[in-house]
């Protein structure tokens, strides 16, 4: 995963976490259904939000990925330059751009 060696996570997290709201809006989600998408508490995402802690990585890339999962959340990922090409290629997510966007996000539940 050299690709993961180019990839300022502190900066894309700052990023998402200054902008978390306003993307959610353009997706047309709310806290609550992001914390459940991505499997994060409603409460952490409030305290992310707050700026009373720091978004972690594994945060950051389940709120990538549930955005990703939808036609515009991708376009509102790669407006913001959340979800770079390096990062795309280390996880593989554009092996399947063939396939039809159906535009449903698919919740994974545990």
């Amino acid at each position: 995963m050299e690709e993961m060696n180019r990839v300022d996570k502190e900066a894309l997290i700052g990023k998402l976490t200054d902008n978390l709201e306003e993307l959610l809006k353009e997706n047309g989600l709310d806290i609550e259904a992001l914390g459940k998408m991505a499997g994060i508490e409603v409460s952490r995402i409030n305290r992310i939000v707050s700026g009373s802690v720091k978004m972690k990585w594994s945060e950051y890339l389940s709120i990538v990925f549930v955005l990703w999962s939808s036609a515009e959340g991708k376009k509102i990922l790669e407006n913001y330059g959340l979800f770079p090409s390096e990062l795309r290629e280390a996880f593989s997510v554009d092996r399947n751009e063939h396939a039809p966007d159906t535009g449903v996000i698919h919740a994974i539940t545990v």
